[in-house]
């Protein structure tokens, strides 16, 4: 007689912690994937900071460009590291969890959700530390609630990233033409939806109805009016005016944003409500 011996199954949630510490064990084996995944981010971070090692407050010294160049390459460098980390260990896994999934021992979904979930607390300590590195060094606003927000933004398009690339790899076998088509993605999105290199409020519908459908259009909105909502500007000598420098007529921080992002100062906070509320109901549906 097997004391405590059943043929009921584990339930959903047993299986779900057990591919879970699978998952995080396999990582942990290999050093090369964690340290990867941890400092792939402040390698890109490192390169920018030595490029252009701390922003202007003068106008006419790049004050607005530096920013604005700044935002757009972290927010396309973010979905690109998360794309990478997804390409480089999930194709592994599903390989796993198809052959374990024919012989009846769990269910697909459960070995992804498992990933997503080891998948999050990697990717959140990568971006603070990326954060950290680069949003002081680099002399961004000083206020501490921005850098929460700067940070939450930039976690957004990262997860998205490795997200997407891990629906994707769910349909195409082959991880190179995923890769391809999130690459594609990611960039149409940057072009289009950031607003960085062309007014949305002046492309043609088409073009503006797609903005709608790209993360980062929310997110460039919200790293925008963060970083430039209630900064004055200087323009050269004390007594710089637009008669000497027609540059000069812009040294507010709001005027910019108005050009770049019509109208999101008032979108601020229902999109960081929305990232919120998003993240809780994430929480939820892991927890279930």
């Amino acid at each position: 007689m097997v004391l405590f011996k059943t043929k009921n199954s584990p339930g959903a949630l047993s299986k779900l912690c057990v591919l879970l510490r699978r998952v995080t064990r396999n990582l942990m084996r290999n050093k090369l994937a964690v340290i990867l995944r941890l400092v792939q981010n402040l390698i890109i971070g490192l390169l920018v900071i030595f490029f252009l090692l701390r922003v202007q407050n003068d106008v006419l010294k790049g004050a607005y460009q530096d920013r604005v160049g700044l935002l757009y390459q972290f927010v396309g460098a973010m979905p690109y590291t998360g794309m990478l980390n997804a390409v480089n260990l999930f194709p592994m896994l599903r390989a796993v969890s198809d052959q374990e999934n024919q012989d009846g021992l769990y269910q697909k979904w459960q070995m992804l959700l498992a990933y997503v979930m080891h998948a999050l607390l990697f990717s959140i300590i990568a971006t603070m530390i990326f954060s950290s590195l680069c949003y002081w060094t680099l002399g961004l606003n000083p206020e501490v609630a921005r850098f929460g927000y700067f940070s939450a933004a930039l976690l957004a398009p990262h997860l998205i990233g490795e997200f997407l690339t891990l629906v994707l790899l769910g349909m195409v076998q082959n991880p190179n033409v995923v890769n391809s088509i999130v690459a594609l993605l990611r960039t149409a999105g940057l072009l289009v939806g950031s607003g960085f290199l062309r007014n949305i409020e002046e492309m043609p519908i088409p073009l503006k109805i797609f903005t709608y459908f790209t993360f980062q259009k929310y997110c460039c909105e919200i790293l925008v009016v963060n970083e430039f909502y209630g900064q004055n500007f200087t323009c050269g000598s004390s007594n710089g005016s637009v008669s000497t420098n027609p540059m000069c007529a812009f040294n507010q921080g709001i005027q910019l944003i108005e050009r770049i992002c019509p109208g999101a100062t008032s979108r601020f906070p229902v999109l960081v409500i929305l990232g919120i509320v998003v993240f809780k109901v994430r929480d939820h549906l892991i927890c279930r």
